[in-house]
C-alpha cells in the first residue's frame, strides 16, 4: 500500500467540506468490521471501540428517508469503556452476538467480536452547535418482530 497523496486530499476548498449525514433513527443490522482502544479525553476513562458497517435496514427504516446518503458505506462506532463497572455492558455486547463467553477473558473476546453480525439501534444525537451525530445504543440478535407478522 503507498503512502496517500496529501496534495489531492487537501486540495479541495475548505469551505466545501461538509460533516456526512446522519442516517435516520432505528434499527440496522451490523457488521463489527474491527475494533481499537483509546482513552476519554476528559477523564481519560480506557475504552474499546467496535467499528461496524450496516449490512440491513431495519423493517422501522424507510428506505425513502435514506435517499442521497451512502449507508451502504457508513462506518458507525460504539465505545465500551473499560471499568469494573461498565465491563458487563461489554460482555453483554458479545453475548448478544452469539460469543460464547464460558470461561474467556475480555482480552479474548475482543478480536472474536470482528465478523460478528448484531443488529443495533441507531440514534440521532446533537452535539455541539449545529452538528448531528449517529449513536448505536443498544443491541440485540435480530430485527423486533411486529405482532402482525406472528
Amino acid at each position: 500500500m503507498g503512502v496517500p497523496d496529501f496534495t489531492k486530499l487537501l486540495g479541495g476548498k475548505a469551505d466545501d467540506s461538509k460533516p456526512p449525514p446522519t442516517i435516520p433513527a432505528g434499527s440496522y443490522r451490523l457488521l463489527v468490521k474491527g475494533s481499537e482502544f483509546g482513552e476519554s479525553q476528559q477523564k481519560k476513562t480506557p475504552f474499546v471501540r467496535f467499528l461496524m458497517a450496516i449490512t440491513a435496514l431495519g423493517p422501522d427504516i424507510d428506505p425513502d428517508d435514506l435517499a442521497g446518503i451512502k449507508w451502504e458505506t457508513k462506518t458507525l462506532r460504539r465505545d465500551f469503556y473499560l471499568t469494573e463497572d461498565a465491563l458487563f455492558m461489554l460482555t453483554d455486547f458479545f453475548k448478544t452476538g452469539g460469543l460464547k463467553t464460558d470461561g474467556r477473558t475480555h482480552a479474548e473476546l475482543v478480536p472474536m467480536a470482528v465478523g460478528m453480525e448484531i443488529v443495533g439501534d441507531v440514534t440521532v444525537t446533537a452535539g455541539r452547535g449545529d452538528r448531528m451525530y449517529n449513536n448505536v445504543d443498544s443491541f440485540a440478535s435480530d430485527f423486533a418482530k411486529d405482532d402482525d407478522d406472528e
